[in-house]
């Protein structure tokens, strides 16, 4: 499990994911738009929802996969606000074969 706040940036304690919160139910993109940075890639997952997944692979057979698992309904919508701190609950799995189904892009 991994919490994600909107107002910072979280990161596994191996340091292998880090996950930025940049917009939640704002400019028009209804759930989640998160930045993920992993050793091999770095990219940006738009309108995540709870149970939605994304899978990262890397070129070999290693891959990882997020999933929302909560956020709260909010009324903030500008992530540039002082106030704007919503958690997001994510659930990281990592693996060796083949990837688990993703519901989600991470482009």
């Amino acid at each position: 499990m991994l919490t994600a706040h909107s107002s910072r940036p979280a990161r596994t304690r191996d340091g292998l994911v880090t996950i930025s919160v940049l917009s939640v139910d704002g400019n028009n993109i209804p759930g989640v738009v998160y930045s993920v940075i992993t050793p091999w890639t770095t990219c940006q997952v738009s309108a995540g929802d709870v149970g939605q997944s994304v899978v990262i692979k890397r070129s070999s057979d290693t891959w990882i996969r997020l999933v929302i698992i909560d956020f709260p309904e909010t009324t903030h919508t500008d992530a540039a606000s002082t106030d704007f701190d919503i958690p997001i609950d994510f659930q990281i799995t990592r693996g060796q074969g083949p990837a688990p189904r993703t519901t989600q892009k991470c482009t």
